[in-house]
């Protein structure tokens, strides 16, 4: 058995936590929902989406193409929306590829990496969380939570159709969310008929009320080779919205109604599948790469050797060609050198990025935010646009306040009225400077996130206007704890086994000890001690390495 030894300096944690859903089973009947397959077949698509904001009093609506193919988990589509930053997107299964220009994003798989406009594909092809990635340990599956169980709330003998009902609850015990989900159990596989979810709030009297709830059907299938597609779906969904119940009592109105079709598929040659998405996630030189599927974030220039890592300019001695493994990663950063902030800027100036550029006045080394242009909506100019990324943002014993503005400016010529700004969770506050836009006046959307966790945060904020326009705003930012790691590579040699970390620390050198498990020391050959990368007094990553004997 091989021995790792333990990395615990001074403030920090490194906690592993296995997430255990428990299924909920009664008698001989098997409670636990079926996976929906992969796409067995190659096959591409087309689809055409549209949304209606019926209750608004200005009925606002939205439509959509999206066609791409998929392919045993992993797909690529094209989204035709003016309003969609990033249209081509790729998955190998693991990594999404966002393509703009010659730019690319990658983030790691999860729902919240896929653009909003390809959530409603999944229902029609049938991918489940083969599009936005949730995973348990007993592998993929679209069906998992965080709390609670699943339960069958009924069958349906006709049509073998299954509802399965999660609930998740707070501290106290009150619902807060019920997702149920309708799954015909069939020769040929399950299949995914529809669902509703369901939004608890409190009201004034504390009494548990039902703010929101949604209705999706699948209508009809198609069959290419060995899958089954939906050939088309309706939704609809209802809210209380931020004034609670409606006056008088009775059932909210119908907000929102969505419907999907697919226009067609047909199966398709894996080679040809294969080198669309070669071509869709491969490096080319000139290409500027955001990479946030690391405990690090890493930006470079595909060709340059000036790269950023942690918010953290490094000029290394060697360019980048391609994603490195965390072990080049490491040995880049051995021989690199650490950027003061003005040639920093300068580096970052050359590369003119699409993503990234240094925060006003109050910016502290290293923190950077994304610069999309900006963005002509509806009736408004947004700036600098709809998504902003704040990059690193460290923490400590306390947590960090990180605030961002949006700017909507009124391009018509009559008066805009804001009806509601609200955040999507606890960790962002936001507010509006003004109610009513006057033509050509400009409101300010100030927003602060508060980050005290180690992940990425991926914050929204609705911006919903009295006509019924909604514009949604993001910020996204990466906490990273101080004395935190940030890398870590394994490297067999002639010396024996050696474990390399990278730790980021703005103190200075880190304190504390590296654990080894008892009666293990006798198997360290030797241990470098925290060095600083860069070689620099006012290094921000530390690096280490502990070799074991042979």
């Amino acid at each position: 058995m091989s021995i790792i030894p333990k990395v615990v300096p001074v403030a920090l944690t490194l906690l592993v936590t296995q997430v255990v859903v428990a299924l909920v089973t009664a008698g001989k009947v098997d409670q636990r929902p079926p996976q929906l397959p992969a796409s067995r077949s190659c096959f591409s698509f087309e689809a055409s989406f549209a949304t209606d904001f019926t209750s608004m009093p200005a009925p606002i609506d939205a439509a959509w193409k999206v066609h791409g193919a998929c392919f045993d988990g992993q797909w690529y589509m094209t989204v035709d929306s003016p309003e969609e930053r990033w249209p081509c997107i790729a998955c190998d299964g693991v990594r999404v590829f966002r393509c703009a220009a010659n730019a690319l994003l990658i983030d790691p798989l999860s729902q919240r990496a896929v653009p909003m406009q390809l959530w409603s594909i999944a229902a029609l092809l049938q991918l489940g969380s083969e599009l936005y990635g949730e995973r348990s340990a007993g592998g993929t599956t679209r069906w998992t939570c965080t709390q609670g169980g699943a339960t069958i709330a009924c069958i349906d003998a006709d049509t073998n159709v299954a509802q399965y009902m999660y609930e998740w609850r707070n501290d106290k015990g009150e619902l807060q969310n019920r997702i149920t989900h309708a799954i015909e159990r069939d020769v040929g596989g399950p299949f995914y008929r529809g669902g509703t979810e369901e939004i608890f709030s409190e009201d004034a009297s504390q009494q548990r009320v039902r703010s929101s709830w949604s209705q999706m059907l699948i209508e009809g299938e198609v069959r290419v080779g060995e899958t089954r597609l939906g050939k088309s779906f309706v939704s609809h969904a209802w809210s209380y919205g931020p004034e609670g119940r409606p006056v008088g009592g009775g059932e909210p109105p119908l907000r929102v109604t969505r419907t999907g079709r697919l226009e067609s598929c047909s199966t398709l040659e894996q080679a040809e599948f294969g080198r669309k998405m070669g071509s869709l996630t491969s490096l080319s030189r000139g290409m500027e790469v955001l990479d946030r599927t690391r405990s690090a974030v890493l930006r470079f220039v595909v060709g340059d050797s000036f790269v950023v890592f942690d918010g953290v300019g490094y000029q290394c001695s060697t360019a980048l060609h391609a994603l490195p493994t965390d072990l080049e990663l490491v040995q880049l950063l051995r021989t690199a050198t650490l950027l003061d902030p003005s040639a920093q800027s300068k580096q970052r100036s050359a590369h003119a990025s699409p993503f990234v550029r240094p925060l006003s006045s109050q910016a502290t080394s290293g923190v950077s935010v994304s610069v999309p242009a900006p963005v002509l909506a509806l009736g408004l100019a947004i700036e600098p646009g709809r998504t902003l990324d704040l990059g690193m943002v460290q923490f400590g014993e306390t947590p960090t306040q990180r605030d961002a503005s949006f700017h909507l400016r009124n391009t018509t010529d009559h008066a805009r009225v804001i009806k509601s700004v609200r955040a999507s969770c606890g960790c962002m506050k936001t507010k509006a400077s003004l109610t009513t836009i006057a033509p050509g006046a400009t409101a300010t959307i100030a927003t602060t996130l508060t980050v005290e966790r180690s992940k990425t945060y991926h914050s929204s904020i609705w911006v919903v206007f009295e006509d019924g326009q909604i514009e949604e705003l993001k910020v996204v930012a990466v906490g990273v704890p101080e004395n935190a790691v940030r890398a870590t590579a394994f490297k067999a040699d002639s010396t024996g086994d050696v474990l390399t970390i990278v730790l980021y620390s703005s103190s200075g050198k880190p304190e504390g000890e590296v654990n080894i498990p008892l009666g293990a020391e006798s198997t360290i050959a030797s241990d470098s001690g925290w060095q600083p990368i860069g070689a620099a007094s006012d290094a921000k990553h530390w690096i280490r390495d502990i070799v074991r004997k042979p």
